[in-house]
């Protein structure tokens, strides 16, 4: 039997690695998104602040994986739709 002295240690560095790789590909996304905002250089209601909110939380829904309880939004509908009668 492991004792879990030396497994929490392993399992803890795993995730801290895990966590660092997901926030660095959220942050050159968005770094990305920032960038291609400046070069088009198009004019828009909202300030610098907004916008950059805005290209962060996208760069967060793409690049960070999402965890969900229950059946997915698709199983959902695909199963409702093989019990509609054709």
């Amino acid at each position: 039997m492991r004792r879990p002295s030396v497994i929490k240690p392993f399992i803890y560095s795993q995730e801290l690695a895990y966590r660092f790789n997901e926030d660095e590909a959220v942050w050159r996304r968005y770094m990305q998104k920032h960038a291609l905002r400046r070069l088009r250089g198009s004019w828009s209601p909202f300030s610098e602040e907004v916008l950059d909110r805005l290209d962060w939380l996208e760069a967060q829904r793409e690049c960070r994986e999402r965890w969900y309880v229950g059946k997915s939004i698709v199983e959902t509908v695909q199963s409702n739709h093989s019990q509609t009668p054709s």
